[in-house]
């Protein structure tokens, strides 16, 4: 009896530490004016599973509102992974345009219990690689961007979608100068050529470290 009762109250214990993360997770977006509506294991067929939660317009079926598109656009054709269903994923790059395509998503607050984040992509011929930076409001209230960058090579099964790998986010952030949150913005780039190649992205979500 004695045995079952200390494992009774660890039990409770436990789901007790959960709660708080999971209310953090929901509060701190709801002071930038987003909540997520679902959390999943969007990746587990993969082997990762950490639970996630869908970026603000991160699947792109109801067009780009609050993100900002440079040579790029919104065009048919969904991830076919699983991750999440849909229709409509966006190109960076394709057609007759040439430079430097980039993608910015709205923003949105992330704290420590935010580390990481995933998309899945694809891609359309013979693309330089794509690289992905967090821009970030700093405490001084000054628009930053991270040093850092995650790339992606062209050279993985080109030409199917595939998740890409886990992107740093609170985790490469000066989180302790901000109380603890920041807002934020993902954004893509990758230099396109006249050639009509592209990459698509489609389905970006963010790891709210609920449960592990």
């Amino acid at each position: 009896m004695r045995h079952r009762g200390t494992v009774l109250v660890a039990g409770l214990l436990a789901a007790l530490a959960v709660q708080p993360a999971a209310a953090t997770a929901a509060n701190t977006n709801a002071d930038c004016g987003y909540t997520p509506k679902r959390i999943w294991q969007a990746f587990l067929p993969f082997g990762d599973r950490a639970d996630y939660w869908l970026a603000p317009g991160g699947d792109f079926e109801t067009g780009t509102q609050g993100w900002t598109l440079r040579k790029a656009r919104v065009v048919w054709g969904n991830d076919t992974t699983g991750v999440l269903r849909g229709a409509r994923s966006i190109a960076l790059g394709g057609g007759l345009v040439t430079g430097q395509s980039e993608v910015v998503s709205p923003p949105f607050c992330v704290s420590a219990i935010h580390p990481t984040f995933r998309y899945v992509l694809k891609a359309n011929g013979a693309v330089g690689l794509l690289s992905t930076f967090i821009r970030y409001q700093a405490a001084d209230g000054t628009t930053q961007e991270a040093e850092m960058r995650s790339r992606t090579a062209t050279t993985l099964l080109p030409g199917k979608w595939k998740p890409s790998t886990l992107q740093p986010l609170a985790t490469k952030l000066p989180m302790a100068s901000m109380n603890g949150v920041a807002k934020v913005q993902l954004v893509f780039r990758t230099p396109i050529s006249a050639l009509g190649s592209s990459y698509q992205i489609d389905n970006v979500l963010v790891d709210p470290y609920r449960t592990r």
